[in-house]
């Protein structure tokens, strides 16, 4: 335990057991407590509970969808924002 409280995850272990586990080495860990919202609406669209209770994964699978509903305008923005510079640069 760490001083808050939290535990000290052996992240090259995890990922030893996880490349192991599912035969590859294409393993890639990451923390969802800061994640972006579209990385976290995509884990948690995606996923299944291995671990853990029932209730909890119901409620971070709200959070994302609460994070990506809200992140929405933005990523619309960006799109726009793409789809100006590829025209502006076609017509360059």
């Amino acid at each position: 335990m760490q001083k808050d409280g939290s535990r000290k995850i052996d992240l090259l272990g995890l990922y030893g057991n996880f490349a192991k586990i599912f035969k590859t080495s294409s393993v890639d860990i990451v923390n969802l407590t800061h994640a972006n919202p579209l990385l976290l609406f995509t884990v948690a669209r995606k996923s299944k509970l291995l671990a853990g209770s029932q209730k909890d994964y119901n409620k971070f699978k709200l959070l994302a969808f609460h994070r990506y509903s809200d992140y929405q305008p933005y990523l619309k923005m960006e799109a726009e924002f793409v789809r100006e510079r590829i025209a502006a640069y076609a017509q360059s």
